[in-house]
């Protein structure tokens, strides 16, 4: 999109992160993003956004996974910034399940929403070894732990925006 969407005004709010984060703040205690610096406690911006910051600087969704994972001790919850219309509803169909597996992720149709569900602490090292081995697609960690797809209950729900069309269609939802 050639902008970084997470900072991206959005509807209401100051950036799409903030959006993210306040529908997600009444969910859950604590809200954390993913990030390799903290770009987010911008006095422009008007918000302040806890973080978990990746550890290494290479841009790799299963080095953050891990990242993450490492500061949990209980199934973590995890949201793409840039899939914002997510229902509460569809986020407790997933919580019912945490416990049960190493992964609980969202579903349409023929779509997995690899980095859209809850994620075991149990899983961190195994993603951690796959990033070593060069593999980072999450879709690789799906093939080797124990895991569970819940189909999304709403239209547009997992709608993910990637381009200057996903973002006009997204302004007009919900």
């Amino acid at each position: 999109m050639g902008v970084d969407k997470a900072l991206m005004p959005f509807k209401d709010k100051a950036s799409l992160s903030a959006y993210v984060t306040d529908k997600l703040s009444n969910i859950f205690k604590e809200v954390y993003i993913s990030t390799k610096t903290n770009k987010f406690n911008n006095a422009e911006l008007n918000q302040s956004i806890k973080f978990i910051a990746d550890e290494s600087n290479e841009s790799s969704p299963m080095i953050a996974l891990a990242s993450i994972l490492h500061h949990f001790n209980e199934p973590v919850f995890i949201q793409p910034v840039d899939m914002p219309f997510l229902k509460p509803e569809s986020i407790k169909d997933m919580s019912k399940l945490k416990d049960d597996f190493e992964i609980v992720i969202a579903c349409e149709a023929e779509i997995d929403h690899v980095l859209c569900g809850y994620f075991s602490p149990s899983v961190a090292d195994k993603a951690k070894k796959l990033a070593k081995d060069g593999k980072h697609k999450i879709k690789e960690l799906l093939k080797i732990c124990d895991v569970v797809r819940v189909e999304l209950s709403g239209d547009d729900e997992g709608i993910n925006l990637n381009n200057p069309d996903d973002l006009k269609k997204a302004l007009r939802y919900e």
